[in-house]
């Protein structure tokens, strides 16, 4: 039996609910990194190209998560399944290299 969640079908709801994850991990993101950098305020509404790579290596993250979470209902793997699992992965150290990055740039 498949389980679904709020009555959706199992892989909609698993989007549903990693664009939920996403939205919420990228706005905690941004506000984190216009707090360091405090040349750029939220409301000013500027994109820096790392933001921009922040957020589409946030896309690749939950796409890896959505991938996880089909491999466990479908009991199935593929390679795409291994290359989102991957891309996940640096997608995870480049976010967390961002963020350090920002923490030693605030310190000087």
């Amino acid at each position: 039996m498949m389980y679904s969640l709020s009555g959706f079908p199992p892989v909609w709801g698993v989007l549903v609910l990693s664009i939920l994850i996403f939205i919420l991990i990228e706005s905690i993101v941004v506000l984190v990194v216009d707090f360091l950098n405090k040349d750029c305020p939220y409301l000013k509404k500027t994109f820096s190209v790392k933001k921009i790579l922040i957020i589409i290596s946030l896309i690749i993250f939950l796409g890896g998560l959505v991938h996880l979470i089909v491999i466990n209902i479908n009991n199935k793997l593929r390679p795409v399944d291994i290359l989102f699992f991957w891309l996940s992965i640096i997608s995870v150290i480049y976010i967390v290299g961002c963020l350090l990055f920002y923490i030693y740039k605030l310190q000087k």
